[in-house]
């Protein structure tokens, strides 16, 4: 607390006295960091909002990284079939892919980690976890270095 009655956020630090003559003189270092803890918190609150609104959109999205789900939305887990998009985090992205596409989403996967950018939407035959298939129009994109 701060002499006008605001709060701060600091971090403490000091060292352990080894000895009885030291505990006379123990130095304390406090760094304010409310800045900090700020701006961590208004990311988190961006991050829970942006996470809310990709969970309701109408869309199908997944993200995933190294073939592996890494994030479904509602809408991708009702289309695969699965009770909770949680139950999909994890799961081989390449176990969706009808057998007759393992070879063109194998191909358009690389070029789009070569070239980067967005693919053009292209119908394929996916797989639901019931095994069923489904036709939908998939678009693919990859991240953008930050500047």
């Amino acid at each position: 607390r701060t002499l006008d009655g605001g709060n701060i956020n600091v971090i403490i630090s000091f060292r352990i006295p080894r000895t009885e003559d030291e505990f006379r003189s123990i130095p304390i270092s406090l760094s304010d960091i409310s800045e900090r803890v700020q701006t961590e918190r208004a990311q988190r609150e961006s991050e829970a909002r942006y996470r809310s609104l990709v969970q309701q959109l109408p869309d199908a999205l997944s993200i995933h990284r190294e073939g592996r789900n890494l994030f479904v939305n509602r809408a991708f887990a009702k289309l695969f079939g699965a009770e909770d998009p949680e139950d999909l985090i994890g799961s081989e992205v390449m176990d969706f892919v009808h057998p007759d596409f393992i070879g063109i989403v194998g191909r358009r996967a690389s070029e789009l980690k070569e070239l980067g950018d967005v693919t053009q939407p292209q119908e394929q035959k996916l797989r639901r976890l019931d095994g069923s298939t489904i036709y939908v129009e998939v678009i693919g994109t990859v991240p953008r270095p930050e500047p």
